[in-house]
């Protein structure tokens, strides 16, 4: 006997009337056509196609519906009665958000750019951007002061012979990870001229069983790094990469941040096309 469907939920507001304080959707114009960025609990997840041509079932609606620290922003396009997904980013805050934005007297909230995913058909069009553009005026229009976003892989230091070097690592399918991760969100900020600054790099030294292997060899340690966006005027002044041209071009701003990073690092960045 065939199991009986689940009914999708009621069509009912799916965001507070408290939150957010901007109004959103925004809508872009990308290489991949005019696209919509909202918050998934203002969109009615049985309207959503995923890339792979899956609706969003009730599990994805209830884990998305009663956040309160957590959002979800999708970049969509129409396809048919539905609207498909090119890609989603997740925020998250170390407070739930008021109903008039703002810390309630505890200082401006901070938040994080948790991960970015966009359809692989449609990567280059500037569907991150638009996410990135988008998250950005949400988090500073409800209080926040600084969104930071993490990337750990940025360059692989290897061995071979004896010889060590290090090299720019290429995230394969699937993974989160590249210097070119920080080039979005860089690029976004300088859109909305917003200053941001690289905060620190990171290093980690992979368990051989888990590290990902970049060329033919198993890196010996990955240096990543904190890229921090200021919202809020800074209580302090801050040596920041500045408010780049919005007119910038991703060259501009890549070579501008492994500029940074390798001074923090105190290492030089390897050539682009430097091979084990």
């Amino acid at each position: 006997m065939a199991a009986t469907p689940l009914s999708p939920p009621p069509r009912a507001p799916l965001l507070p009337s408290a939150v957010p304080s901007v109004m959103l959707p925004r809508h872009h114009d990308t290489a991949a056509g005019p696209v919509t960025v909202d918050l998934l609990r203002r969109l009615h997840p049985a309207d959503l196609l995923l890339p792979e041509g899956r609706v969003l079932g009730l599990d994805d609606w209830y884990r998305h519906g009663r956040q309160s620290r957590e959002f979800v922003l999708v970049a969509t396009r129409a396809a048919g009665p539905h609207q498909r997904v090119l890609g989603q980013l997740e925020l998250r805050f170390d407070a739930p958000l008021g109903p008039a934005g703002g810390a309630d007297g505890a200082g401006p909230r901070r938040g994080m750019i948790d991960r970015i995913v966009v359809a692989p058909e449609h990567r280059g069009a500037g569907i991150g951007t638009a996410l990135l553009r988008t998250a950005l005026v949400f988090a500073r229009a409800n209080g926040v002061g600084a969104l930071r976003e993490f990337v750990p892989g940025l360059l692989a230091l290897v061995e071979r012979d004896g010889d060590r070097r290090w090299l720019e690592y290429e995230p394969g399918p699937g993974e989160f990870g590249g210097v070119r991760s920080l080039v979005v969100t860089a690029k976004a900020c300088a859109l909305e001229r917003i200053p941001c600054l690289v905060v620190r790099p990171t290093r980690d030294r992979p368990a051989a069983t888990h590290s990902p292997v970049v060329g033919r060899d198993r890196p010996r340690e990955l240096l990543g790094a904190v890229l921090e966006v200021l919202l809020a005027p800074a209580p302090r002044p801050v040596a920041t990469i500045g408010v780049l041209r919005p007119a910038a071009t991703s060259a501009e701003v890549l070579a501008r941040l492994r500029a940074e990073i390798a001074a923090l690092a105190g290492i030089a960045w390897p050539e682009a096309d430097a091979e084990p």
